[in-house]
């Protein structure tokens, strides 16, 4: 008996070795792999919103198969929407061919109007906040804007939204837009286990 599992092993180990494996024709590549990277930036002068921000929006374009990195380690200290910034935007703004950026995704709160009558025609004292994005490609000639979209959030309406929920109307209106094509979502797969 120990002689047969002996054989046995032995012939499935044998078969095992002599098998080649052999990658399908789906699976090789026809063109090299593209290294494409956006760095996600939000100009805030709260850390706690610049910070969930760019990571919610990271999180969110990372869903669609784009390669993103948050502001955190190329600006430690965050940037406030000032003259004195641009400076340190530009130099920021060059230095990331060599970093390995194609893209960059700025956000920031643009301005604050106030106004007598809201969007739904209620009357009172309201502040409409401006929040802008702007998606620009980034090389060594420069940079060039490809898309923006400006929110206008009501003060009534801030309690009620979350970073996501901002992350979250940008991504899809950049899909609304073309800016990101709708193929490059990863498919959630559920398991069975």
């Amino acid at each position: 008996m120990k002689l047969c599992i002996t054989l046995l092993i032995g012939v499935l180990f044998a078969n095992c070795l002599a098998q080649e494996i052999s990658v399908p024709d789906s699976l090789l590549l026809n063109s090299p792999l593209k290294t494409d990277k956006t760095l996600v930036v939000c100009l805030s002068p709260v850390e706690s919103f610049r910070s969930s921000f760019e990571t919610a929006m990271q999180q969110k374009l990372q869903f669609h198969g784009i390669h993103t990195e948050t502001s955190k380690r190329y600006l430690p200290i965050a940037l406030k929407q000032e003259a004195a910034t641009k400076n340190e935007l530009k130099k920021l703004i060059k230095s990331l061919p060599q970093s390995g950026f194609d893209k960059l995704i700025i956000s920031a709160m643009s301005e604050v109007e106030h106004t007598k009558i809201d969007a739904e025609g209620y009357f009172g004292d309201f502040d409409l906040f401006h929040f802008n994005t702007y998606l620009y490609k980034v090389d060594e000639d420069g940079s060039s804007l490809l898309w923006s979209i400006c929110l206008c959030i009501y003060d009534y309406q801030v309690p009620l939204l979350t970073v996501k929920d901002f992350a979250k109307a940008i991504v899809d209106k950049m899909i609304e837009d073309g800016a990101l094509k709708t193929d490059e979502v990863h498919e959630l797969k559920l398991f069975n286990f």
